[in-house]
């Protein structure tokens, strides 16, 4: 290392530095000063500053240098970048060209289907349109013919009905229920007299439902009557999917579901409790709950003589059947015998 304590070798070392020419870093090459002279003029004395000075130029030509070579690197990149991106553009191009026509194409041709779709779904409309027609009109042909199913069956009932002695019959109701029924009965001198009070009659061609029930308690309470009556055609029509019993009471409404082969049976059967009803109005079973109970108990036995009926007519058909099997079998042995 340099210092002040050097040997005398370096003082030689530093006369021929001291003498040597160099370009000046300051003038840029332009002009020369001796090496005493540029140390003398930047103050430096011994070998130590001569070196920091020199590695500070140093650095700063490097550095000059770097940026200046950074300079030319980025102007080079931003070239092969505009180059690379024109090239790239151009294949692009070149590529998406032959696309473009293919979608022009397929837009074409797209629009000569959905063209084509419009003309299809409008002829759909059309025969979708010419379908409602039909069923609109074959729903109309159907409730024509189920009026006309209906006004049968109650004209039916009604002709029916009217035979009965004991029963008066009103005219078709045009509204809250097909027909008002009166109870006759006798009075002091034997004589039939239309009962107080008529229920209402409601007859129905299949199955009973809830809202058929609801419709006539309904129409009972309108007409201020304490009873309404709900009348199928057939056995089968007659349960509800609720489970509800033959007899009951909804809204200060009692409420009787029979067939057409059971009413007049129902009616003689309750005739104590319907001309009391017709008498005093639905509070007098209100008041009467043993009476009430001991009416949907007698309904309830009614119809298990009834299934015990069907189950022997049942047995009388099958005996009967039997009976003709074996006389058939009789009168083919006879005939082999002859």
């Amino acid at each position: 290392m340099f210092g002040a304590d050097a040997p005398r070798g370096g003082v030689e070392r530093e006369s021929i530095l001291k003498d040597a020419r160099v370009a000046c870093p300051l003038c840029a090459g332009k002009g020369s000063l001796s090496r005493g002279e540029l140390l003398d003029r930047l103050g430096a004395r011994d070998l130590r500053q001569v070196a920091s000075l020199t590695a500070e130029e140093t650095l700063r030509q490097a550095l000059r240098q770097t940026q200046a070579e950074e300079s030319r690197h980025r102007e080079w990149y931003r070239q092969e970048l505009a180059r690379q991106a024109e090239a790239l553009r151009q294949q692009h191009a070149s590529q998406v060209q032959p696309l473009q026509q293919k979608l022009a194409g397929l837009e074409a041709a797209a629009q000569l289907t959905g063209g084509q779709k419009d003309l299809e779904l409008a002829e759909l409309r059309r025969k979708l349109g010419e379908r409602d027609a039909d069923l609109a009109e074959a729903r109309t042909k159907l409730e024509k013919v189920s009026a006309i199913k209906g006004r049968v069956e109650e004209l039916d009932f009604e002709s029916e009905v009217r035979a009965w002695p004991e029963v008066e019959l009103s005219e078709k109701q045009r509204r809250d229920g097909d027909f008002l029924l009166w109870l006759r009965v006798r009075d002091a001198q034997g004589n039939l007299l239309r009962a107080a009070n008529a229920f209402v009659v409601d007859n129905k061609d299949d199955r009973l439902t809830t809202a058929y029930a609801a419709d006539l308690v309904h129409a009972s309470q309108k007409r201020g009557l304490p009873l309404g009556v709900l009348v199928c055609r057939h056995e089968e029509h007659l349960n509800l999917p609720d489970g509800s019993p033959r007899w009951s009471r909804h809204d200060d409404v009692w409420l009787l579901r029979t067939t057409r082969a059971r009413l007049r049976r129902d009616l003689e059967v309750l005739r104590p409790i319907l001309e009391r009803l017709a008498q005093d109005g639905p509070g007098f079973l209100e008041a009467e709950s043993v009476l009430a109970a001991e009416v949907t108990r007698t309904i309830a036995d009614l119809d298990g003589v009834d299934a015990q009926l069907r189950k022997v007519d049942d047995a009388v058909k099958a005996v009967r059947g039997l009976c003709d099997e074996h006389r058939g079998r009789l009168e083919d042995l006879v005939r082999q015998r002859r």
